[in-house]
């Protein structure tokens, strides 16, 4: 599949995506006939000029919900947790916004975003070991967006609970389990939860544009993530880490002959559990699964301030690829990076998206203002397609930012697909209520209420 030169040529689109895309600096890593291949890009800070090396550490954001499944997977295992279980069984004194949910609830939608309780919940509840806890009880404030099973939407909320699980019924921190159960077995050396833990090693810093999509990056200074989203996305790795992450997800449950996981769970976190946000992509136990052809390939993506991630694992062929930015323009450089590598090392080409026609009333029925707790979406219609322009509350300073409009073409008459710039391929979806009225928009896996 490779053939000579296809690492070099690697590094050259590496190089020239990370230019075109104007991200500070990226690692990337391919697993592929047995063997690790990894290389650096650009700078660690803009800053310092430090460069970035293959053992740059960057934050890999919500990969780390993969960890987290993953560790909860051996209590399921060892029979003392069921993924089918309500979690009032193991936290029976939570409370939620509305009575009865702890006992509505399973596990299993925990870890496959079918919770219901809106998702983007980042507050700070310190560094000591009760953080988890405490961050966990205050969840009775977010609100419940649907039943729990009904829809998907992405959900950080949820994968704290999760956490919280591991701890309850062990007795010991979360990250002591994580790091005793999977970090220890695999030797993931160069995986961390703490900041503290990363000063001795080469490690990146993030970078955002104070202007959305400017091209003009400074030094993201704040860091966001507090003790208790250590099973949410605070874990700060190497792309060869991950790749030993993923070359375990690849196998049978074992690892250098030590059995970690059984076959039957760990075949469960890569198939298929329930439909996700797009026609393309489900959901399996932590992992977004997906279909290219015939072969199933596994993801997750990261976003943290200032940094962007990517791990993509391909059981079949035994590939596997991570890709780390420490710049809020990563992902732009990684789908390309992503598709060609997918082409040469798995022979997976990526499908040109079908667009389809709508006609003016249909794409009316879509158009209009739609609102969650961190943004409010306009929706314009026009010329056959439509205009997204976004007002979000940024994470950390609350300040509401206006991003530029991207614009989509239909894919279907709920489904629109990005076509252009830093966006392209990313999609939204409409999901409708009673009748013929929409209900939600979804958007980055979100769900924003129709404002009448």
């Amino acid at each position: 599949m490779t053939g000579d030169g296809a690492f070099e040529e690697l590094r050259r689109l590496s190089d020239e995506a990370r230019r075109r895309w104007q991200v500070p600096g990226l690692a990337v890593g391919i697993l592929h006939d047995g063997q690790v291949e990894t290389l650096g890009s650009g700078v660690a800070s803009l800053e310092t000029g430090q460069p970035v090396t293959p053992d740059t550490l960057f934050q890999i954001g919500s990969i780390s919900k993969v960890f987290c499944t993953t560790v909860l997977m051996t209590l399921v295992d060892e029979g003392t947790v069921e993924l089918d279980a309500p979690i009032a069984r193991y936290l029976p004194e939570l409370e939620l916004s509305e009575p009865g949910l702890t006992e509505a609830i399973t596990v299993r939608q925990l870890v496959t975003h079918r919770s219901g309780i809106w998702g983007d919940y980042f507050d700070d509840f310190g560094w000591g070991d009760d953080a988890l806890r405490r961050a966990v009880a205050n969840i009775r404030t977010l609100r419940q967006t649907y039943r729990p099973g009904e829809l998907w939407s992405y959900c950080n909320a949820g994968f704290e609970i999760a956490g919280l699980i591991v701890e309850q019924v062990t007795g010991r921190s979360y990250e002591e389990v994580a790091r005793e159960r999977l970090l220890g077995p695999l030797g993931l050396t160069h995986t961390f939860f703490f900041p503290h833990e990363v000063f001795a090693y080469p490690h990146a810093v993030g970078h955002v544009e104070e202007v959305p999509k400017s091209g003009e990056f400074s030094v993201a200074r704040e860091y966001w993530l507090s003790r208790a989203l250590s099973p949410v996305g605070s874990i700060l790795s190497t792309v060869a880490d991950l790749l030993t992450f993923a070359r375990f997800h690849m196998g049978d449950g074992t690892f250098a002959g030590q059995r970690i996981l059984s076959p039957a769970s760990i075949e469960a976190m890569r198939t298929i559990q329930v439909p996700a946000d797009r026609a393309d992509r489900f959901w399996g136990l932590g992992w977004s699964v997906s279909r290219l052809g015939d072969t199933t390939t596994l993801s997750h993506t990261g976003g943290t301030n200032g940094f962007t991630a990517l791990l993509v694992a391909v059981p079949a062929k035994q590939v596997a690829l991570a890709i780390l930015t420490n710049g809020s323009s990563g992902p732009a450089a990684y789908r390309e990076i992503q598709e060609w590598a997918l082409e040469r090392y798995a022979g997976l080409p990526t499908p040109a998206p079908e667009y389809v026609a709508l006609d003016d009333a249909q794409l009316a029925r879509v158009a209009g203002v739609y609102r969650s707790p961190r943004a409010e979406v306009a929706v314009g219609a026009e010329g056959g397609e439509l205009t997204v322009t976004a007002r979000t509350l940024t994470l950390g300073t609350e300040e509401s930012v206006e991003q530029p409009p991207v614009r989509y073409r239909p894919l279907s008459a709920l489904a629109f697909g990005a076509y252009e710039g830093r966006d392209e391929g990313s999609q939204l979806d409409f999901i409708p209520g009673e009748g013929a009225a929409i209900r939600f928009l979804r958007l980055g896996g979100r769900l924003h209420d129709r404002v009448e």
